[in-house]
C-alpha cells in the first residue's frame, strides 16, 4: 500500500495565500517542501494560522519543533490554541485542512455568540 499524499499539492499550492473573512479575521498558509528531518517527517514546512482582527494569532497548526517545556525534548507537529500547545497527530494534507478549518470554523461560531452578548 502506498504512502504517497495525493492531497499535499493542494496544500503547497495554497503556500503563502491569505483568506480574509467578513470578520475582521484572516487565515494565513505558508507551506513548501523541505529535506525530510526530526523538525520535517514529511518532508514539508507548515504553518496554519488564524488571526484576530487586530492580528493576534488565534490558532496555528504547524510542524514539529522543539516545544518549550517538554519534559522529552522531542519534536511533533502540534496546534497553538491561545498559549496552549497541544500535540497534532498529522496524517496527510487532507486531513490536516480539514482539521484546520473546523477549528476556525468553531472559533468564529465562538466569536459570533459574543458579538451578539454585547
Amino acid at each position: 500500500m502506498s504512502k504517497t499524499d495525493f492531497t499535499l499539492d493542494t496544500l503547497l499550492d495554497m503556500d503563502d495565500e491569505r483568506f480574509f473573512y467578513p470578520s475582521g479575521h484572516w487565515v494565513k498558509i505558508e507551506a513548501r517542501r523541505v529535506p525530510k528531518s526530526s523538525n520535517f517527517p514529511q518532508g514539508i514546512k507548515y504553518s496554519l494560522t488564524l488571526h484576530a482582527p487586530n492580528n493576534r494569532r488565534i490558532l496555528g497548526y504547524d510542524n514539529a519543533h522543539l516545544v518549550p517545556g517538554d519534559k522529552n525534548n522531542n519534536p511533533y507537529d502540534h496546534m497553538h490554541k491561545g498559549e496552549r500547545i497541544i500535540k497534532y497527530p498529522y496524517q496527510n494534507a487532507e486531513q490536516l485542512l480539514t482539521d484546520f478549518y473546523s477549528d476556525v470554523e468553531k472559533i468564529l461560531e465562538l466569536e459570533r455568540e459574543y458579538e451578539y452578548e454585547t
